[in-house]
């Protein structure tokens, strides 16, 4: 029975099947176009940031104000986007207590790497604050600084669904 349905599926499907564009798209097709081309031998007198925190993982670059804010371990950034090594940067410790380090330890998480706030999320809020999501030690917490100051500020959010635990991930 299947013998003879099988050139009826076949034809069927056949006739179905929409002829069109691919949901994925050749890369050739993908606008990768670099914003800034920087030939290497420009490299050698460019002029770098060194922060006392570690793991400078999370940018937010703001054009309009020429600002290149760094989310890292313990800590916030706000460097010239003209001149990163200028030694005028703003500076926000945001560390997690030790109550909290502790906690995570207990929870089987590396307290050498993991016990730590990673801030992982940056995106300007409004006009006057920038809104930041750490890991802090596995319990992510949010706060809305105010990009003019560049302060912490006494009130926090939990910040779960909105950055990831683990400071390996996001």
């Amino acid at each position: 029975m299947w013998g003879r349905l099988w050139p009826l599926l076949l034809s069927i499907l056949t006739a179905t099947a929409v002829p069109g564009p691919s949901l994925r798209r050749p890369s050739r097709e993908l606008d990768a176009t670099p914003r800034m081309t920087i030939p290497y031998e420009e490299l050698s007198g460019t002029r770098h940031f060194k922060g006392q925190a570690q793991n400078y993982s999370t940018l937010l670059l703001e054009e309009a104000s020429a600002r290149l804010l760094v989310g890292a371990r313990g800590a916030l950034f706000s460097l010239s986007a003209n001149d990163i090594g200028d030694g005028a940067h703003k500076e926000i410790h945001w560390e997690a207590s030790p109550e909290m380090q502790s906690k995570c330890h207990q929870k089987g998480k590396n307290n050498q790497t993991e016990c730590f706030n990673h801030v992982r999320f940056l995106q300007r809020l409004n006009s006057t604050h920038l809104y930041a999501c750490g890991t802090h030690a596995f319990q992510p917490l949010c706060a809305a600084i105010d990009a003019e100051a560049f302060t912490l500020p006494t009130s926090f959010e939990e910040g779960k669904e909105k950055c990831p635990y683990d400071p390996a991930r996001g």
